[in-house]
């Protein structure tokens, strides 16, 4: 995936046409999880209620070591 002039983020070509790097994560079955520099999570791909029943909106602004099991 390269940057045009203008910043912006240009379509590569997949299979029967054209998919941005934006739209990958809407049609994952993988988990994508995007986290703070203090483990608080950002941004939460939407295949995490199909995997693990929790909606997308209710992990953001969480602390992902809340999610975790104690060692």
């Amino acid at each position: 995936m390269s940057k045009d002039h203008r910043g912006d983020t240009a379509p590569f070509a997949g299979s029967g046409g054209e998919v941005s790097l934006e739209t990958i994560p809407l049609h994952s079955t993988n988990l994508l999880t995007v986290l703070d520099e203090d483990g608080v999570i950002q941004y939460e791909s939407p295949s995490i209620e199909r995997v693990f029943g929790f909606r997308q909106r209710e992990l953001v602004g969480e602390q992902v070591a809340e999610f975790f099991h104690p060692a």
